[in-house]
């Protein structure tokens, strides 16, 4: 395990950086937080009324610890130095004055100053990992921790007997809901596949790793983590594969594209002979069992932009106790958002910053596929990759800005490419990728 020289000179030892590491993976943890009894409790939605009103007080120690850590990060002479750079800078400054300012007209000013406190929590936590680690050692982190939380979770389900992978209707989910299982599978069967893409001395271990982490992946049964996953590693391979190779994986990309768009928008029209294969298992009602439930509830959701449309309901104001007991029911079935990170941006931050999401996104895919086609450093296309599956993990998943491990990296990746990494000489490739060996 190498060190790293700041640009100020100073040097990053490895036993900090280690520590780091699992402080980092015990605060996000408990500020999810993992539950190793979840799958023998009852979710209902009373339970995420009382949540949303009164928060858990481990989550709120944890967003705290991670505070303590950006504030001594932020006056530690070690690591890079914080500089706006380039448009994606100022787009997350924006959006992060925007998310501000909207507590200014809440429905629920008190909810949009939790949210707003955890926003600018894992924010600040952001940036000092940022600061400390390469974008390889990012990556290393988030194998590492999705990993464990794999574990974990099977763990759990093994000795309370709830390891099912046969029974029907059965999805993994171990410590957390099965969807928040699906994408920890999904990020970590990306980075195992990024990290055998550089670690030839052990390649096969983490192919093997990848292996497993897909199989939990089927297990969850997340259609939008699998989707996701699988697209984002198909454009990874663009980005990294010679000239024949791009022409066959363009080709991989479009069939895949083509298919879960008409997946997207003709439901079950277009799967009635491939029903059980396309929903990987799910035998769930006909509203969670296709995207129409969704639909559905999408379409009810902008009825009430339509009273609010540039300004929002105020960040995280929308899913007020009141609305949280009347939208399921008028659905059928029980959730506690809008199944969409797009349309809860919309809701909360209103059209502008709906947009400013959307351009931050498409920004910090484009800047550090970019920087990874000038530098050639494989932190870069993994950080594309990670923002890649944000992307399109958003458009059914309401999951963005909350403290699981696969989001909390998406923020350190914006952070590094807006602030940070304006350069490609400060972690040469043959150092980055060994950093944690």
């Amino acid at each position: 395990m190498s060190t790293h020289s700041s640009p100020s000179g100073e040097t990053i030892g490895p036993g900090f950086r280690w520590f780091i590491f699992i402080f980092l993976f015990v605060v996000l943890s408990l500020a999810i937080p993992l539950n190793v009894f979840w799958t023998v409790e009852q979710q209902t939605i009373e339970g995420y009324i009382e949540v949303g009103r009164e928060g858990l007080m481990q989550r709120r120690l944890a967003l705290l610890a991670l505070g303590l850590l950006s504030w001594v990060s932020f006056f530690s002479r070690k690591g890079m130095s914080l500089r706006i750079q380039g448009v994606l800078g100022f787009q997350i400054l924006f959006f992060l004055l925007w998310t501000t300012i909207s507590i200014i007209w809440a429905e629920d000013i008190i909810l949009t100053g939790k949210r707003l406190a955890v926003v600018f929590l894992l924010f600040s936590g952001a940036v000092a990992v940022a600061k400390q680690f390469s974008f390889n050692d990012i990556l290393k982190f988030t194998f590492l921790g999705c990993g464990f939380t794999l574990l974990a979770g099977f763990t759990a389900e093994m000795v309370l007997n709830t390891f099912n992978p046969f029974d029907v209707g059965y999805r993994f989910s171990g410590v957390m809901h099965s969807n928040g299982q699906g994408m920890n599978c999904a990020v970590l069967f990306i980075s195992a596949f990024v990290l055998a893409r550089i670690e030839k001395n052990h390649r096969l271990f983490y192919r093997a790793a990848g292996l497993i982490a897909f199989l939990f992946l089927v297990l969850t049964r997340s259609r939008t983590a699998t989707v996701s996953a699988l697209l984002a590693l198909i454009c990874f391979s663009v980005l990294i594969s010679s000239n024949r190779s791009k022409k066959i994986a363009y080709f991989l990309l479009a069939v895949m594209f083509t298919a879960c768009l008409s997946y997207f928008v003709f439901g079950e029209n277009i799967i009635a002979y491939i029903h059980s294969t396309a929903l990987l298992g799910r035998v769930e009602d006909s509203y969670a069992s296709t995207f129409i439930g969704r639909i559905e509830l999408w379409n009810e959701c902008l009825k009430y932009l339509d009273h609010h449309p540039f300004l929002g309901y105020g960040y995280g104001s929308f899913w007020t106790p009141k609305r949280l007991a009347e939208i399921p029911l008028g659905q059928g079935w029980v959730f506690a958002s809008a199944h969409s990170g797009y349309i809860e941006m919309l809701l909360g931050l209103g059209i502008i910053g709906g947009m400013a999401y959307l351009s931050i996104l498409i920004t910090g895919i484009t800047k550090s596929i970019s920087f990874y086609k000038r530098s050639g450093v494989i932190g870069y296309a993994f950080a594309s990759v990670m923002l890649i599956w944000l992307f399109f993990n958003s458009i059914t998943e309401s999951i963005v800005i909350q403290s699981y491990i696969p989001n909390f990296v998406c923020f350190t990746c914006f952070v590094k490419l807006g602030f940070m990494e304006s350069g490609f000489t400060q972690y040469p490739e043959a150092e980055t990728i060994r950093s944690l060996t």
